[in-house]
């Protein structure tokens, strides 16, 4: 099934699908960079909780936006995680 606009490269508030095979993967909304260049990705179920995680890029298959809605390809802002998943925006 497809949903909306499949993107060439993330951008913010994008859709981030991960696909671990088997019919099993996570999703998540792309929120920016860590300074080391990871996706921070905001999710639910992570660990059971709702919270910011930095992930290699490489680990999603896809990055889409809801179809009518415009996106920027602008460079994603940079934040800092804590390790309790909170995260600052610079």
């Amino acid at each position: 099934m497809q949903y909306g606009s499949v993107l060439r490269q993330p951008v913010y508030g994008a859709i981030a699908i991960m696909d671990h095979g088997l019919g099993k993967g996570h999703v998540g909304f792309v929120a920016g960079r860590t300074t080391s260049g990871d996706l921070v990705i905001l999710g639910g179920n992570q660990n059971d909780h709702v919270y910011y995680a930095g992930y290699s890029q490489q680990k999603f298959v896809r990055f889409v936006y809801p179809s009518g809605y415009k996106f920027s390809y602008q460079q994603l802002p940079i934040q800092n995680l804590s390790v309790s998943g909170d995260a600052s925006i610079h």
